[in-house]
């Protein structure tokens, strides 16, 4: 039962990873997001509560630094899909946020990019999250 609770709150309020809070002027060149994304992370509820989480992540470029994000991300027991768009701040630095239509959340999101991997740092007052991808 109470891991269901947490699947709940979980689906409900931190999930929903990654559309722009900041928007910041164009950035000079870097490695790309564009393209496939998969990996994994920690979840950590507002409650305290923890769960693991996997994530697939498509990135798609919208038009000069800005692009497009949808994510599907699960845990033992919830699926998410969620959307958003990002924004490319510095060389290998992306900002945005995500919705996720299903619980009506957002949630703000800060990547890295180095070479072949990101790492996505997920926040939101219901959570955050620490997610480390990699391109497929």
């Amino acid at each position: 039962k109470r891991q269901l609770l947490i699947s709940r709150l979980f689906a409900r309020f931190m999930l929903p990873v990654l559309t722009v809070f900041i928007i910041a002027p164009a950035a000079t060149a870097g490695p790309s997001i564009s393209g496939q994304w998969v990996g994994k992370g920690t979840v950590v509820l507002s409650s305290g509560a923890k769960e693991r989480v996997r994530c697939r992540v498509n990135y798609g470029r919208v038009a000069g630094q800005t692009f497009s994000l949808s994510a599907r991300c699960a845990t033992g027991a919830t699926r998410i899909d969620q959307s958003g768009e990002l924004e490319r701040v510095s060389k290998n630095r992306y900002v945005g946020q995500v919705h996720n239509k299903q619980f009506g959340v957002l949630a703000r999101v800060r990547i890295t990019v180095a070479g072949r991997r990101q790492t996505v740092a997920i926040s939101s007052r219901h959570g955050r999250a620490t997610i480390s991808l990699k391109r497929r």
